[in-house]
């Protein structure tokens, strides 16, 4: 299972970030798909639009930490790319939102980039961008099932209003998929 982000070629853009790297954007709907942990994510995270981030520079993506392991570190895990996945809720007024950090080895995001380059603007083509979501950690469990060196955050960690002290979601399986658009999906 997972969390699933979804849009057409309409809902993104490329472009070089302020530090000179290349960077693909996009809002999406989303549907979040825990394997287990706290569901009350679920109830949450409904109707909430997301923007997402990929780049092959980790300074373009805010690699904030969860329990000390980064969006870095999880990256280097066996050449795969990793996301950070953070909820900002309704505070001061804002909208709720999800956000998403895509860091990715150099050669997936070359050819992410060249798919998103052919997406641009099709309205007749979908993308699918994929992470492993296990669940928000219950209070009184452990993260068991969690990459080695990784903590899950729980429900109350996972919406702290003090983004300083909020706790994301951090996965080493992310995958972008384009592909015909399906009339029937919405």
């Amino acid at each position: 299972m997972g969390w699933v982000f979804h849009g057409t070629g309409l809902n993104i853009s490329i472009g070089t970030a302020p530090s000179g790297a290349l960077q693909i954007d996009g809002t999406a709907t989303q549907e979040c798909l825990p394997v287990s942990g706290d569901l009350r994510v679920l109830e949450l995270v409904q109707g909430v639009e997301a923007s997402w981030t990929i780049s092959a520079d980790a300074e373009v993506i805010d690699c904030a930490t969860v329990g000390g392991f980064g969006l870095r570190n999880c990256a280097g895990i066996g050449g795969r790319g990793a996301a950070m996945i953070s909820y900002h809720g309704t505070h001061g007024g804002k909208r709720a939102l999800i956000d998403v950090g895509v860091l990715l080895p150099s050669e997936h995001f070359q050819r992410v980039w060249e798919l998103a380059k052919l997406l641009i603007g099709r309205r007749d083509l979908r993308y699918v961008l994929s992470v492993n979501f296990l669940g928000l950690r219950v209070e009184e469990r452990t993260s068991a099932g969690a990459s080695p060196g990784t903590r899950l955050p729980t429900f109350a960690e996972f919406t702290l209003e003090t983004p300083d002290h909020r706790c994301s979601y951090i996965s080493d399986e992310v995958e972008f998929n384009v592909g015909p658009r399906d009339d029937s999906v919405g």
